[in-house]
């Protein structure tokens, strides 16, 4: 068979030859690493010479059932890695690691990349591994691997002491149970980031169409859009709390009743908030919109639309997000993006039918747009259930609900709960200094609203992946895989990082087009191509920011960035934007600084936590 060479985050997997003979001998006879092995240790340099001929002919017969591989980091040898084909659907693993290198996931690591390598090229179905009872390392890693122990044998006997009887383990793996760790990020984190896209896009095709139809309509709808934002951040404790379990807990293998309390406890939260919150919107819109001095028009529009789409769709709202944080914590967010696609399509449908009255349609204004919104919610719902009832490894069961311990509630809620007060202080202080630019006048408010609104086409990116780490973190800290969660956050952020200043940088190159969409004013212009500048150092902040907090957050380190954050939003973010700003005369361009500064001294701040390691200890798995 024709050789292949693996790559992962730190290592190189290469078909072992006579080139790696000496390195071998190494370790193939130190009887330190070998003393629990059958086969070792090597007896001569001869014997190892014998082994790398054997391999070197496997690597070169049409009928291949034995793969070695040396295990190179950074060029370096530091040992050899095999799996053999016993029967065609099954295969056996074994490893061994130098001294000098083991105790840092390098033998999970090349495992892992062969179990993905030789399932999907090799149609391998089940991966076995044995060891000695007492070589914990070894089992350890079958375990991280995700591997289960499905025997205890006596009979073994080790080359180093072949006359004492030794206990055995066996551990096995089906690969339609492989870790989740194990998905590839580009496949977790790309329908993340289209999915921030496509909402955005929708996000604007609505207020173009809306703006054709009434300036009362956009004004209406826009007052109300704020609470309807309040309403998701209110659902996002449980759909946060909800992925960031799910996650570890998939991680851990974790049994489909415990998976199934997790599901169960989310479900009967979200749903009775979402029936208050229907009952409180319907009884409460009145009351509250008589707080604003505002014209008839747009009164009514505002009232019909948070009635309508934020009150009675508060139910379905809230279902297709739970829905959605499952199937994403599962990892097919494939699956979550093809539904968010149909629902927009749904909805930018349904505002054109009831704004311009297509094919006879009769033109319904502000109630059909949030009326469309609604239809695609409830279409959202019936998709979503589909494919979750098709997905088998989803625990989903509500008939057995009544019989979920209070402790998922309580765990789902702990997490939840921070995580939505530190995006609530978030958005606040937002509001605060987008007072602050409103006493600097028109042009400003309206340059800082169109920076953000370039802006969020390129921190879409840094959202999806960082809500993609949030997930892999999880999965790997929950399979007890803390040292290489450690080790690809680094290349997660650095991808993060460089897509997210690529893609402003280029803004920058080609800004006088892309600015001359939204305005021709000089003055604005200007203040526009200024913030553009800053907003280098925004986006590296935010990418910074939203990868290593997702990190932390999906590790179960949930205090420190939440405590963290809220005092950076106001001690740093608004303080720096009142300084520069307001009181140093700077402008709107102060404001973008602090926002800015504040993005980065926060990034570099998570970053130095991950660093510190103290969010191993913050598991919500325990083994």
């Amino acid at each position: 068979m024709k050789p292949y060479y693996l790559k992962t985050s730190r290592l190189e997997l290469v078909p072992m030859t006579s080139e790696f003979l000496q390195t071998t001998h190494a370790y193939a006879a130190d009887p330190l690493i070998t003393k629990m092995m059958t086969f070792l240790p090597s007896d001569s340099l001869e014997d190892t010479q014998k082994f790398i001929d054997e391999s070197e002919e496997q690597w070169h017969s049409e009928n291949q059932t034995d793969f070695q591989y040396a295990i190179l980091l950074k060029k370096q040898h530091i040992g050899g890695i095999s799996f053999t084909i016993l029967d065609g659907q099954n295969a056996e693993l074994g490893w061994i690691i130098q001294k000098a290198f083991q105790g840092n996931g390098y033998a999970a690591e090349a495992a892992q990349a062969l179990i993905e390598w030789g399932s999907k090229n090799l149609k391998i179905k089940k991966f076995i591994a044995h060891c000695d009872s007492e070589n914990i390392a070894s089992y350890k890693t079958m375990e991280n691997l995700g591997m289960k122990r499905v025997s205890v044998s006596g009979g073994r006997f080790n080359k180093a002491n072949p006359d004492e009887e030794r206990k055995e383990y066996t551990y096995e793996m089906e690969v339609s149970k492989a870790p989740k760790g194990s998905l590839p990020m580009h496949k977790l984190c790309l329908p993340l980031v289209l999915e921030q896209f496509f909402r955005i896009l929708v996000g604007s095709a609505d207020t173009v169409m809306l703006s054709a139809y009434s300036g009362a309509a956009v004004a209406g709808v826009g007052l109300m859009t704020q609470y309807v934002f309040f309403l998701m951040l209110l659902f996002s404790v449980i759909t946060t709390g909800t992925t960031i379990v799910l996650a570890q807990y998939i991680g851990a293998k974790k049994s489909q009743e415990e998976l199934n309390h997790v599901a169960n406890a989310s479900t009967v939260m979200i749903m009775t908030l979402g029936v208050l919150l229907t009952f409180l919107v319907i009884l409460g819109t009145k009351p509250l919109l008589s707080c604003y001095t505002l014209e008839d028009e747009v009164r009514r529009a505002a009232f019909d639309y948070f009635v309508i789409f934020g009150g009675i769709g508060a139910i379905f709202n809230a279902a297709s997000l739970l829905q959605s944080a499952i199937l994403r914590a599962y990892g097919y967010t494939k699956q979550a993006l093809y539904v968010t696609f149909a629902a927009n399509v749904i909805n930018v449908a349904g505002n054109a039918l009831s704004l311009y009255g297509f094919f006879g349609f009769p033109i319904l204004g502000v109630k059909g747009v949030a009326g469309a919104s609604l239809v695609s919610m409830i279409v959202s719902c019936i998709l979503l259930q589909i494919i979750i009832k098709k997905k088998k490894d989803v625990a989903f069961n509500l008939k057995t609900v009544r019989s979920t311990p209070r402790s998922f509630y309580r765990l789902i809620l702990s997490i939840g709960v921070p995580t939505a007060s530190e995006s609530l202080s978030y958005n606040i202080s937002q509001i605060v200094i987008m007072a602050m630019i409103s006493t600097l006048g028109t042009y400003a408010m309206s340059a800082q609203v169109y920076t953000r609104t370039i802006c969020q086409y390129v921190y879409i990116v840094a959202i999806g992946m960082g809500a993609a780490c949030q997930i892999k973190a999880g999965y790997f800290v929950g399979a007890q895989q803390s040292q290489i969660a450690y080790k690809k956050m680094f290349s997660y952020s650095l991808v993060a990082t460089a897509v997210s200043v690529s893609m402003i940088s280029l803004v920058n190159i080609f800004d006088q087009p892309i600015i001359s969409i939204f305005t021709k004013n000089p003055e604005v212009f200007k203040l526009v191509n200024t913030l553009l500048r800053f907003s280098i150092l925004v986006e590296f902040g935010r990418s910074l920011n939203l990868i290593w907090i997702g990190g932390l957050k999906g590790a179960g380190d949930i205090r420190f960035p939440v405590l963290y954050g809220m005092f950076s939003n106001w001690c740093i973010m608004v303080f720096l934007s009142w300084l520069l700003g307001l009181k140093l005369g700077w402008g709107v361009a102060g404001c973008w600084l602090g926002i800015g500064l504040d993005e980065t001294t926060r990034g570099i701040v998570m970053v130095f936590r991950w660093i510190s390691k103290k969010w191993m200890s913050k598991s919500l798995v325990r083994s």
